[in-house]
């Protein structure tokens, strides 16, 4: 486990195991990372996941939210194996500007992805 390292808030991972066959042994990792690229900006990421070989269990979740210049971002994007074994994905992102007072919203799964973007007039 590390805390506090650089731009790494947290990195960790833990195993359990019932079992002394190694393909029947859970993992959960997780990580928060600081991934800014200025002071006045400032953006986060973070990932979790949990594997279990035996039951061909493989899940990643990374997230990321930020806040720069009027913008806020945020999103998650998550990545799992299939029973085929096949790794799948998919995204959810989305966008507010203040300044342009726009939302935009997009969802992308496979092939397939679907975009919106919301316009707010004030005046």
């Amino acid at each position: 486990m590390i805390i506090n390292r650089g731009r790494v808030l947290f990195d960790g991972k833990a195993e359990f195991s019932y079992s002394q066959d190694k393909m029947k042994r859970f993992t959960v990792i997780s990580r928060l990372e600081d991934i800014s690229n200025s002071w006045s900006y400032k953006n986060y990421s973070f990932t979790i996941g949990i594997s279990h070989p035996y039951t061909s269990v493989d899940v990643q979740l990374s997230s990321h939210v930020g806040n720069a210049e009027g913008r806020l971002t945020g999103g998650v994007d998550v990545k799992y194996l299939t029973t085929r074994k096949d790794t799948k994905s998919f995204s959810v992102n989305g966008e507010i500007n203040k300044l342009l007072n726009t939302f935009a919203f997009d969802v992308r799964h496979f092939t397939v992805s679907l975009s919106i973007t919301i316009i707010q007039n004030l005046h």
